[in-house]
Parts: structure tokens; C-alpha cells; sequence
């Protein structure tokens, strides 16, 4: 027995559904800035490479650290170009 139902959405509800549209992008690109702490978290290597980035920095002598410390793979995982 197939029963057809009928969707009637009110203002509000279109409302609602266009705001959580345009929110879904946002949340993705949070996730994703989430899941890249988690993942920087997670590995020792970065860790020590940022460390030892700020001390460069806290030096005077900014720019090497991380980018030599972190494997040419996760660089370019994280790269914003």
C-alpha cells in the first residue's frame, strides 16, 4: 500500500532551510580546520617543527623551522595555495 504525503513547508520553515544552506559550507570549512588541528595534534614531527619554529622566531631569525622540519608531504597537505 503506497501512501502518498503531501510536504507543505510555512514561511518560516523556508526560512529555516535557507539559513541552514548557507550555514553548511561554513560548518564544512570548520570541520575541516578541525580535523587539520587534530591531525597537527597527533604528530609528534609537527609538533616539534612548530616548536622549533617559535624559538626561530623568539630568536629574531623567522622563516626555516617548520617548513625544513615538516615533511614536503604534509606541507603541501596544508598549503593554502
Amino acid at each position: 500500500m503506497n501512501h502518498l504525503v503531501k510536504a507543505v513547508f510555512t514561511e518560516e520553515d523556508r526560512k529555516n532551510l535557507r539559513l541552514i544552506a548557507e550555514e553548511v559550507p561554513k560548518l564544512r570549512l570548520l570541520m575541516d580546520e578541525l580535523l587539520e588541528t587534530l591531525d597537527v595534534m597527533g604528530s609528534k614531527e609537527e609538533l616539534e617543527a612548530i616548536k622549533e619554529s617559535l624559538e626561530q622566531v623568539r630568536r629574531g631569525r623567522p622563516g626555516t623551522g617548520m617548513n625544513t622540519s615538516m615533511s614536503s608531504e604534509r606541507r603541501a597537505k596544508y598549503s593554502l595555495s
